[in-house]
Formats: structure tokens, sequence, C-alpha cells
């Protein structure tokens, strides 16, 4: 299911959607294949599938720990490619977002980056580190590609960016209610 279909049924449904987010790889790729079958057997709309990184900025220590349990296990961006093409091949048909830092994509190659993932149907892209004021060749590319660039919304988004954002956005705008890093927490601040 693509994933403008998959927020239609939602919208008749009434409901909004559940997307984990899963750093492929964290503790092995067998559990994180079998994770993410369980999760979208049992509720999940959409699979956040991140690729680990070893300087993930926008993550608390709970993802960063995630990402050098994977790394240690030789998690590679390609290792993650093939690993949604193992879903595909399993029948899962649930929209998949690919999580990834910049880096990865820009030593890839945005082009070839945008073409792996699409060959695998991921459906979109979510870059924490790359702001949308520096992202017109990705958004360029991604379009040719019919790839989603998703950007975050958090408290601290000025209400200029937050005007402009929605022009450049696809999919979805990913809102993040709380200040600071994504990740256990053992208080909540009011939400904004």
């Amino acid at each position: 299911m693509n994933l403008e279909d998959k927020f239609l049924d939602l919208q008749k449904r009434r409901e909004g959607a559940f997307m984990p987010h899963v750093y492929y790889g964290d503790p092995n790729e067998a559990f994180s294949q079998q994770l993410i079958s369980n999760l979208c057997e049992n509720g999940a709309d959409l699979i956040e599938f991140g690729i680990p990184f070893s300087d993930p900025t926008a993550d608390g220590p709970t993802f960063q720990a995630a990402c050098q349990r994977a790394l240690r296990n030789n998690i590679t961006p390609i290792k993650c490619i093939q690993g949604i093409e193992k879903l595909r091949k399993k029948g899962l048909n649930a929209p998949i977002i690919l999580t990834t830092y910049f880096n990865i994509i820009y030593s890839t190659g945005t082009k070839t980056f945008l073409k792996k993932i699409k060959k695998v149907d991921a459906q979109g892209i979510l870059i924490p580190d790359l702001p949308y004021e520096e992202a017109s060749s990705l958004l360029n590319e991604a379009k040719q590609q019919k790839i989603h660039v998703i950007f975050q919304v958090a408290p601290t988004t000025t209400d200029n960016r937050l005007q402009h954002m929605p022009e450049k956005a696809s999919g979805l705008l990913y809102i993040i209610n709380i200040e600071g890093v994504k990740g256990l927490r053992t208080s909540m601040q009011e939400s904004t």
C-alpha cells in the first residue's frame, strides 16, 4: 500500500497513524526482520526504518545505543536496503519511511541512493540533519524518483519556516511535540 492510500484509509476510519521507529540491525538483522513483521501484523500503519549512523545527533541515548549495537554488527546502508527488500519479498506491504542522516546519502550520491530505496519500495525519506532550506537538490531528485521527502516540525520551528515547509515536503510532516532529542525521558514538559 502506498503512503497516500494508507492516509486515506486512516482518514476514513478516523484514526491516527501508528509509526514505530526501528533502527535496523539492533540487536541483529534477524531480530529486526521479525520485529518489523510483528509490528505490522499487530497494527503498525507505517514503519520508520532507521539506518544506523555513527553520530545520530537528533537521537537521545536509547537510539544512540541502538545505532552503536547495529554498527558493531556490521550493519551498513546497503544491508538496510537489502533488509527492506527481504521484508517486501516476505509480503510486507506497509509503507516504509527511511530515516537516515545526510552523510549517508551524500557519500552514496543522492540520485543513486534514492534509486536504490525506490527499487525496494521505500515510500519516503526523513533526514533529521537536513534543513529544508538546503534540500532543493534532494527534493528535485526525490520528485523524479517519486519518493516523499519528510521534514520535521519542532516546537522551536519559526512561524516563517512553518509557513514554507509544507510547500516543499510531501507525504507527511513529522511533528515533534517536545524540545530536545528523541528517546527515553524521565519526565515530559508540556507539549506546544
